[in-house]
């Protein structure tokens, strides 16, 4: 958890009169230098000095301040530290409450500096299965055991999500106008209901993942299509940085931002329908950009903080509202464009007009009043929920499933994990190569995805599914938080003493953070063996924790069978290898290559550069904070070819 993840949770999980003072704050500190400036300008400075520090020295008064902050720190060390209540009535115990420093904040300080290191450490140093926190005054409940965490959620009975984060992320990163939120309050059930019954039901799903599926049967085999020039390139080519490295065989790109640019328009094409994303060229960088800065623009940070990319994100939340308001607009105000020389024809088919989750969805919004600004942020934050999703957990389980063969000990008989996925999944994602029409036009190859049923299935691809699994242990990281509504009681088993059942009672008005505890039940070693290693197989004969997939979860059957059928399509399809790290002599080669005029219309001869003889190394990049899934600080350049070998495919013919 990062600081501004931290901030978030101390600002707006804790109580008001620090949501209050937060904003005002930010922006006295952003104007501090101004006034500090000000103030020694005109010597207000020395008139506070004398006025409080008359006939003291600064040694003085500092030794004061330290003498004040250890008298009143300690006590209240002392005092929170013992605040352990073993049983009450029938055995049961009250949830114990970490110790702390600083009186009426607490641990805000804590959780908002220490972040996610400090949570780590009371993990490892709590005996008991479940601790509490205390952030400016709300206490928060953190499980650190699956057994309890899995009672939570399977009998959510007296639970209710913290309606003011909801609520202040819709307000605040997909701007939802202030003057809504008692409708939104009264919608809200309402509405759950609608986006599970149109998006997320088994059926509406089945519907979205099988036009998802023809989209990557058609546009995969182009993943890259390796043409040199910027005009014949596909628009998810253009973005990633492309570069031919062996002719036109082989090319090196940044994988993050390819797949981002190329699987958004899988997945929110269904949605939206098709016209929708080919009118708005920056829907998927938009996105991308918003969960960069997510939680940045989550507590509604000013332009001017120091923030690296806020400008753009906020640019880009923006044009998101300002296309899907538009979009709206045009499913209310449908038109349709009649050519003017055959009046007969009924011109081009609009998204208006044709079926999908959306239009639907608006249907709703018309018979229950929603402002258009309304209806724009709510689609934002449901598109924004499923990218920021897939797209990290896709290029996560690709790195890691190629640092695992890297990694492997090759032998001349077995196979790697990359030929296991791909023997497991080629019954269903059969990649052929057609017959070209003539030899120096090579055709390229061809995926076509079978029954959807096998798709869907939860027993369907074991060692795929188990690796996008522990992609999700490893890089899950949401911040839902439940509020306890009345007293209820968490049963475990002690494992101490057989047969005796422990009892915690968690107090009306506090709360239960899933994502937090989610996060450190993932990474503990009390649970999984090498936790912070990725292992593929960890699930593959057992069925993973709900602190890692949950049934409770509208959108986690979408989102992993979009994921299988990305995943094993690329690996059936392409080669993928690490791009070998350039020097600044390699760099300045390219750039005089660059540089040289073409003669008599092709390019000059230039040396090939020693880095494309270089053999990569995979390096995983540090995992930083997005929305609810961690996403790479830096991109990964790497080196993509066409697989080869791979079947023909079959051409029927007349009389045969």
């Amino acid at each position: 958890m990062g600081s501004l993840k931290g901030l978030f949770l101390g600002v707006y999980a804790s109580n008001s009169v620090i949501r209050t003072l937060f904003l005002p704050l930010c922006y006295l500190l952003l104007s501090s230098p101004f006034l500090l400036v000000f103030a020694r300008y005109y010597g207000i400075d020395s008139k506070l000095f004398e006025l409080f520090g008359k006939d003291k020295s600064v040694k003085e008064i500092a030794l004061q301040v330290f003498v004040g902050l250890v008298a009143a720190s300690l006590p209240t060390r002392i005092l929170s530290g013992k605040n352990w209540n073993p049983d009450q009535d029938g055995g049961t115990r009250r949830v114990q409450q970490i110790p702390y420093w600083i009186p009426q904040l607490r641990h805000w300080g804590n959780v908002v500096f220490g972040g996610e290191g400090w949570l780590k450490q009371v993990r490892d140093a709590s005996l008991a299965p479940i601790v509490a926190l205390n952030i400016g005054g709300a206490k928060h409940n953190v499980v650190l055991s699956p057994a309890l965490l899995e009672q939570v959620q399977k009998d959510p009975t007296g639970l209710d999500e913290l309606d003011s984060m909801e609520w202040t992320v819709l307000r605040n990163a997909f701007r939802l106008p202030k003057n809504t939120e008692t409708g939104y309050d009264e919608l809200r059930p309402k509405l759950k209901q609608a986006l599970n019954d149109n998006v997320f039901k088994s059926q509406t799903a089945e519907k979205l993942i099988s036009a998802s599926l023809s989209i990557l049967s058609d546009s995969l085999p182009d993943l890259v299509t390796f043409n040199t020039s910027i005009v014949d390139q596909l628009p998810w080519e253009r973005v990633a940085n492309l570069e031919l490295t062996d002719g036109t065989v082989e090319a090196e790109c940044d994988l993050l931002t390819l797949i981002n640019e190329y699987f958004c328009s899988a997945i929110v094409a269904p949605i939206t329908g098709s016209q929708f994303p080919g009118s708005y060229e920056l829907l998927a960088s938009d996105l991308s950009t918003v969960t960069e800065c997510y939680y940045a623009l989550a507590l509604g940070l000013p332009r001017l903080f120091p923030k690296p990319g806020l400008p753009s994100a906020m640019l880009a939340k923006k044009r998101l509202f300002q296309k899907f308001l538009q979009f709206f607009y045009d499913l209310d105000n449908p038109k349709k464009r009649v050519p003017d020389d055959d009046e007969s024809m009924s011109g081009e088919e609009t998204d208006a007009e044709t079926p999908t989750p959306l239009t639907r969805m608006n249907e709703f919004f018309s018979k229950n009043d929603v402002p258009l600004e309304a209806r724009a942020a709510i689609t934002i934050q449901l598109l924004h929920s499923l990218v920021s999703e897939v797209v990290p957990l896709a290029f996560w389980t690709l790195l890691h499933l190629h640092t695992s063969v890297a990694a492997q000990a090759k032998t001349h008989k077995a196979d790697t994990l990359i030929d296991e996925i791909r023997k497991e999944t080629q019954i269903w994602a059969q990649a052929t190569q057609p017959p070209s029409i003539h030899p120096a036009f090579p055709a390229p190859p061809a995926i076509s995805f079978s029954d959807l049923p096998r798709l869907v299935s939860p027993t369907s691809f074991p060692l795929l599914r188990s690796a996008i699994n522990e992609t999700r242990r490893l890089y899950k990281a949401p911040i839902k938080t439940l509020k306890v509504n009345k007293p209820i009681t968490l049963t475990e088993a002690e494992s101490i003493r057989p047969g005796v059942q422990e009892k915690w009672e968690l107090d009306a008005g506090s709360y239960i953070a899933i994502g937090l505890s989610q996060s450190l039940i993932n990474t503990s070693a009390a649970h999984f063996i090498a936790p912070t290693e990725y292992r593929p197989d960890r699930f593959q004969h057992a069925a993973p924790a709900l602190s890692v997939t949950s049934f409770s979860d509208p959108q986690e059957s979408l989102t992993t069978s979009l994921l299988i059928a990305f995943v094993a399509g690329v690996l059936q399809l392409w080669e993928i290898a690490p791009a070998p790290k350039k020097s600044f002599f390699d760099h300045m080669q390219e750039a005089q290559a660059a540089a040289l005029a073409p003669v008599d219309g092709k390019a000059a001869p230039v040396e090939q550069s020693s880095a494309q003889k270089k053999v990569g190394q995979w390096v995983v990049p540090k995992a930083v904070d997005g929305a609810g899934v961690k996403i790479p600080k830096s991109d990964v350049r790497v080196r993509i070819r066409r697989r080869e070998g791979l079947p023909e495919q079959r051409v029927l013919r007349k009389g045969k």
